[in-house]
């Protein structure tokens, strides 16, 4: 079953809402579809494996969008990894973006049409590894339009909501921020990594995040500080 791809629906109705921290929908839409040409350039065609070794923030969004786009199957590695477990983990991949990709074209960058195959794999995560080494996993772009749809029903789905993202982007729970925001046109803050002063300092600004994703150690805090946002173990 095909739909219309997220992020150039989201353009198309919210162009300058903001998608991903300083970046409008319009303005990554247009990042994304000159990254799908870098893509190109470097050989990489739809269907292929493509890693995504970059900390979280704009190009990695931009990135992550670029091979949802160009239909390749993203697969999102912590940049902090080891060598070794960079080299294990990236065997399989036709390309390792571990440094933005070239955006230069943005200005006459163009889309159209796009569409996701919602039986088709988007992205490759694995698994945590705490019972083994980490195993892949694919997931299509059905799955995660469940897991939004699923989502939006336990939590509803304010057109104002900024979900802050203070979640690895390399599983499930930060790139389910990402792309539940695409899918909805609402705002994504990112964080590279949680830092209690600083999501505390973002929950208590009233223009900050309505809504944040935490992992049980880090919820203790939250019910004892009271802030603004709602926090929430749904991705």
């Amino acid at each position: 079953m095909l739909v219309d791809a997220w992020l150039p629906r989201a353009a198309l109705a919210q162009p300058g809402r903001m998608a991903v921290g300083e970046l409008s929908y319009a303005a990554l839409l247009q990042l994304a579809l000159a990254g799908r040409e870098d893509l190109r350039r470097r050989g990489a065609d739809g269907g292929d494996r493509v890693a995504i070794a970059l900390p979280p923030g704009e190009p990695f969004a931009a990135a992550l969008h670029a091979c949802l786009l160009h239909g390749a199957v993203a697969a999102p590695i912590d940049p902090r990894s080891s060598s070794a477990e960079m080299a294990r983990l990236t065997v399989d991949a036709a390309l390792v973006i571990d440094t933005p990709l070239d955006t230069s074209a943005v200005e006459t960058a163009a889309g159209g049409g796009e569409t996701h195959d919602l039986d088709a794999t988007a992205i490759l995560v694995h698994t945590s590894g705490s019972g083994g080494a980490p195993k892949p996993v694919e997931l299509t772009y059905g799955n995660w339009l469940w897991s939004a749809l699923g989502s939006a029903a336990a939590l509803g789905v304010d057109p104002a909501e900024r979900w802050l993202c203070c979640l690895p982007l390399s599983h499930v729970g930060g790139l389910s921020i990402l792309l539940r925001s695409a899918i909805y046109g609402t705002s994504a803050l990112v964080h590279e990594r949680f830092d209690t002063e600083r999501v505390l300092a973002a929950l208590r600004d009233p223009a900050g995040p309505t809504l944040v994703s935490l992992v049980p150690t880090t919820m203790p805090w939250s019910l004892s500080s009271r802030p603004v946002a709602r926090a929430s173990p749904y991705a």
